[in-house]
């Protein structure tokens, strides 16, 4: 717990100074995140919870019913409490990756739409080049795998052992939805986060594991709307009909722990992925830390927890 707070925290720092940049318009909202409870026995484990992330020093405060809607007054929220963790923040995944793009291209960088690597030309210890689908080689000085729920895939192709599980999610954005909270929430017993974006609201849930399969599962999906309505009153699963799913696979690692580092198999391989459910809020920090492996330096984390050869 310890090591992942502190990158969460950094990260959360670094999305306030990007958001002060010009060319970085993401939409950061620094309004926290409610778990909302329906009922006493999820209250009484979340309060748990609670305590145990102030003693890690995450604000978190216990919330009864009237407590949560003074935190969100402008929408009907039904529940028996919840707890308000004060440092979260959300913003515009499409718009803070819109704005990365722009600045990687402005910085000289290429980013390559639709590329497959498909193998390694390695002498030694050492890579030399990326093969991709078509034949081509990209060579390079320094790699990083950086993959997601196809590390494992990538990795082996260099001896390398990142046992992860993908897995699936999905979401649903309403345009303009019949009520808008202010707040994210997190419903407790649904499983399900709600998150306003710039006048949107998109839903968003689940944990499927089903390897690399990106279908959609029709059932899952309408568990997840169906159940907003319990906590949001004014909203029902109807409203949703009709518009895009998106789904991704989360790469989770077994010990919850993203993989990041050097790799003892190959000298000028770096690995960052496995990230789970917290890729975008570990993002900065990730990209900090690569940074540091790549320029001599060394990352302010215990580095052993996130081994990418601890398996």
């Amino acid at each position: 717990m310890p090591v992942l707070r502190d990158m969460a925290l950094r990260s959360r720092a670094i999305f306030g100074e990007l958001a002060e940049r010009e060319g970085f318009e993401f939409g950061l909202q620094k309004k926290g995140l409610l778990m909302l409870c329906k009922t006493r026995a999820a209250l009484k484990h979340e309060s748990e919870l609670a305590a145990t992330a102030n003693s890690l020093g995450v604000e978190a405060e216990v919330l009864d019913a009237e407590g949560v809607r003074a935190k969100d007054p402008g929408v009907e929220i039904d529940v028996a409490g919840g707890v308000h963790f004060a440092q979260d923040c959300h913003l515009d995944p499409a718009r803070f990756l819109r704005d990365l793009r722009r600045e990687v291209a402005r910085m000289g960088g290429t980013v390559r739409w639709g590329a497959e690597a498909v193998d390694f030309r390695q002498s030694g210890a050492r890579v030399e080049a990326v093969v991709m689908g078509g034949g081509e080689e990209i060579s390079g000085d320094e790699f990083v795998i950086c993959g997601g729920a196809w590390s494992p895939g990538v990795g082996k192709k260099l001896g390398l052992s990142l046992p992860m599980q993908a897995g699936k999610g999905y979401s649903v954005t309403h345009p303009e939805p019949p009520t808008l909270p202010t707040v994210c929430s997190l419903l407790n017993e649904a499983r399900v986060a709600v998150t306003p974006m710039d006048g949107k609201l998109r839903i968003g849930g689940t944990m499927e594991i089903v390897g690399l399969d990106e279908s959609v599962n029709r059932k899952r999906l309408g568990g997840i709307l169906k159940s907003v309505g319990a906590y949001y009153p004014q909203l029902s699963e109807t409203d949703f009909e009709g518009l895009e799913v998106w789904k991704g696979l989360r790469p989770c690692s077994p010990d919850g722990l993203p993989f990041i580092g050097r790799t003892k198999r190959r000298e000028n391989v770096v690995v960052a992925t496995g990230h789970s459910m917290l890729g975008l809020s570990l993002a900065p920090v990730t990209g900090e830390m690569v940074t540091d492996l790549l320029t001599g330096g060394v990352p302010k984390y215990d580095m052993a927890l996130l081994d990418p050869d601890r398996y």
